[in-house]
């Protein structure tokens, strides 16, 4: 058998919004293990833990050095691998499998909801490059933002989100909507200013966010722009807007 790989390694993360996490592991492996010679199976079990092992990986001088990544989990986990790979300054391919509570990216790039069907879709795929944001020292892939999305997402707990999945983000919003925070603003945008005062401020390489399509037809995650999204007013549309 021909491998396309030599050695594989997947990530997934214990507070995945995948149920029954371990089924799926088992669906994601049978595939998987046909492109790779060797393959590993890494938990991360902490904040940290995926971009630790990256600086391990760089730092190895293994006999069979890993020449793949694998990522089955939510828009977090992933986001969490890119930083790893890019501070590392890993030139792997990543393998992206949905196993999060809305799989913003992975709808962008039309994968399979299924984690199974789409680790058998990286059968037959071939490597692509995206684009990906710089905010400071970190990196973003879908999206990054000021005020009330990232309020939301500080809302959520890790234990409740595994548990409840899409019902902790909505919970969690309409706390944040309640007590918005208002902050002002100066952007520099291609050479124009704009400034103002606001509750949210979005920053969009994909196509959906909080599991909403943003209504946006030529948002494309690889043609080097970003879309800039300046919210003037909060209201409960904007709820319906993430969750419908």
């Amino acid at each position: 058998m021909a491998y396309q790989y030599n050695h594989g390694v997947l990530f997934y993360h214990q507070h995945s919004g995948l149920n029954k996490i371990h089924e799926g592991l088992g669906e994601v492996t049978v595939a998987l293990t046909q492109l790779c010679k060797k393959f590993s199976i890494q938990l991360s079990e902490n904040e940290g833990d995926i971009e630790r092992y990256c600086e391990q990986i760089a730092q190895s001088n293994h006999a069979e050095p890993v020449d793949v990544l694998f990522i089955l989990g939510g828009d977090g986990t992933v986001n969490e691998l890119i930083n790893g790979v890019l501070k590392n300054k890993l030139n792997l391919p990543i393998g992206v499998i949905p196993g999060g509570t809305f799989n913003d990216f992975a709808k962008t790039l039309n994968l399979s909801n299924n984690a199974g069907d789409a680790a058998c879709d990286l059968l037959l795929s071939e490597p692509k490059s995206y684009d990906v944001m710089k905010v400071n020292d970190q990196y973003a892939l879908n999206f990054a933002g000021i005020g009330l999305m990232v309020q939301n997402a500080e809302n959520v707990e890790g234990k409740s989100k595994g548990v409840f999945g899409k019902l902790s983000y909505i919970s969690s919003t309409f706390k944040t909507l309640a007590n918005p925070e208002h902050f002002k603003y100066e952007l520099d945008i291609d050479g124009q200013s704009y400034t103002g005062e606001t509750s949210m401020i979005l920053f969009a390489n994909g196509r959906f966010i909080g599991g909403g399509k943003i209504p946006m037809t030529d948002l494309s995650p690889s043609d080097g722009q970003l879309s800039t999204f300046i919210f003037n007013n909060y209201s409960i549309s904007i709820l319906k807007d993430i969750f419908s």
